[in-house]
């Protein structure tokens, strides 16, 4: 009996111990871009606006101008009243999400090759998701406080409820809850407003029966879901509309303008964007995940003629998913990598479907072409070493990013006894529990675009005036002005001016940057 028992846990081990191995190593890696990667300053605004309103329940567009969609402030902000390390706590989340998705995809491509033979589909289940890991578009967006991996993960989520629904008629509750998600990702970054155009498409394409009122139907309750995830922008807009506009729509245009004469048009045209996204496929990894997607569900599947492939619906729904997903990346200008993370998930789901595909249809089939992907993983694998050469890091907390802009910001508290700080890196001083202006909550972005703002209209989005600066601080001097982290210096001068100009002490803090303490400290 006991050897018998001690069999059968040998045999248990062996089956788990692959998937805590391939977890252990993912999180690894995710962690080491939450603490390796420089602070990116797109983090401000989420970070320092969370933190604003966990702290004095301080609203954006109502009590400080912000220029995204809200929902991430009220997930960060959550987060923030129990810990002290927003950057390390925003990060992490962002990192979980990335996580979540990685396992998404594993446990999805084990349970649909399910006629393959045991060691092979283990391998496929690794294999696939490492494609996703390793694209330099995943490894340099996740593990940052911004609005990209949380969004995604929702958005992939809802897609998958979705898709399960292709063979159980699609459940008016499920449709539901599948919007609510979307509505939510939608909140959290803008972009993603384009993605339910392909479920409404899907409805057209696959209605049951002739009706035309189903697909009438089902859209109206995934909008209805779309319309509940988004229950705090619609707050705010309605609270305060001309700010909440202004910070959704307004700001971008403004944005384009400053840096037409900063970057080449391949980021700020139509065109342009177009060739930057063949440009950002072409890059090692990514051209990895978009030649299988050619491959495995173009060619292999879609181009199939004579039959249909058995999960061609679900193929189908992720091309018009990527698609709507590569229009979603093209709306903001200019053009970023990490705005194209989230084309990534959709191609590489038709490509797990195209696998199902292939060895339902002829088992034969799949086994070929498993070799292809195990190349495309060792391609990935190459430039993948640099970017997460850091890992041995984890190891060293001390030269953790998030710690030591903690620690930062602890100096700065104890130096100027957590008064209000003029900055254009919000985060520092936050993380000392220290006080800034709110209206400077987004960083450098409100500086960015001032000179573009009219008076009046600058005053009523409570926006400073970067060239007026000394005027808008009557009244409300600084304790302090921290400098030296924004890496557009030009935004910095005019808060190194100011505090030039009314005697400001410099002092060096111990991470080389620059704090000016006011002369009656």
């Amino acid at each position: 009996m006991a050897t018998w028992t001690s069999w059968n846990l040998t045999r248990g081990a062996r089956r788990v111990l692959p998937w805590l191995l391939g977890l252990c190593v993912t999180a690894a890696l995710l962690l080491t871009t939450v603490v390796t990667s420089p602070l990116d300053h797109d983090e401000h605004q989420f970070v320092a606006s969370a933190a604003l309103w966990s702290r004095q329940a301080l609203l954006p567009y109502l009590d400080y101008p912000y220029f995204h969609m809200p929902n991430l402030i009220f997930v960060y902000g959550g987060l923030f009243r129990w810990v002290d390390h927003l950057l390390l706590a925003g990060r992490s989340l962002d990192a979980l999400a990335c996580l979540l998705l990685i396992c998404l995809f594993s446990g999805l491509t084990y349970r649909l090759l399910d006629q393959v033979e045991s060691t092979t589909r283990l391998k496929l289940s690794f294999v696939v998701p490492a494609l996703l890991l390793l694209s330099p578009h995943f490894s340099r967006t996740s593990g940052r406080a911004w609005n990209h991996g949380l969004a995604v993960l929702l958005c992939t989520v809802a897609a998958l409820i979705f898709i399960h629904e292709f063979r159980t008629g699609y459940r008016t509750i499920v449709i539901f809850f599948c919007g609510v998600l979307l509505g939510i990702a939608i909140g959290i970054r803008l972009s993603f407003a384009v993605a339910p155009a392909a479920f409404f498409a899907h409805l057209v394409i696959d209605r049951p029966d002739s009706s035309p009122w189903w697909p009438l139907r089902k859209g109206l309750t995934l909008t209805a879901g779309i319309l509940v995830g988004l229950a705090p922008p619609i707050y705010l807009l309605v609270r305060a509309p001309e700010a909440f506009m202004f910070g959704n729509f307004t700001y971008a245009n403004l944005n384009t303008l400053y840096f037409q004469d900063r970057l080449p048009s391949i980021r700020l045209t139509l065109p342009g964007k177009f060739l930057y996204l063949i440009v950002m496929l072409l890059w090692a990894g990514n051209s990895v995940i978009a030649a299988s997607f050619a491959y495995f569900a173009v060619y292999r599947c879609l181009c199939r003629s004579g039959e249909r492939v058995l999960h061609w619906r679900e193929i189908v729904f992720c091309s018009l998913w990527a698609a709507a997903m590569v229009i979603g990346a093209w709306l903001p200008t200019p053009s970023h990598l990490q705005y194209y993370f989230s084309v990534l998930p959709p191609l590489l789901l038709a490509v797990v479907y195209s696998l199902a595909s292939l060895q339902t249809s002829d088992l034969r089939l799949l086994f070929p072409h498993r070799r292809v992907l195990y190349l495309a993983a060792a391609i990935c694998l190459i430039p993948a070493v640099a970017e997460y050469r850091k890992v041995l890091s984890l190891i060293r907390p001390g030269n953790w990013v998030p710690l030591a802009i903690h620690q930062e910001g602890l100096e700065v508290a104890r130096l100027t006894g957590a008064r209000r700080i003029l900055t254009l890196s919000p985060i520092v001083p936050l993380e000392g529990r220290g006080a800034i202006y709110r209206e400077l909550a987004t960083g450098p972005f409100s500086f960015r675009v001032s000179g573009f703002v009219e008076s009046q209209t600058r005053a009523s989005m409570k926006m400073p005036d970067r060239k007026n600066l000394e005027s808008w601080l009557r009244g409300q001097a600084p304790a302090a002005v921290f400098t030296g982290l924004e890496r557009d210096h030009d935004l910095e001068q005019p808060l190194i001016d100011y505090a030039r100009r009314y005697d400001y002490q410099r002092y060096d803090l111990t991470s080389g940057r620059t704090l000016w303490i006011a002369p009656h400290h």
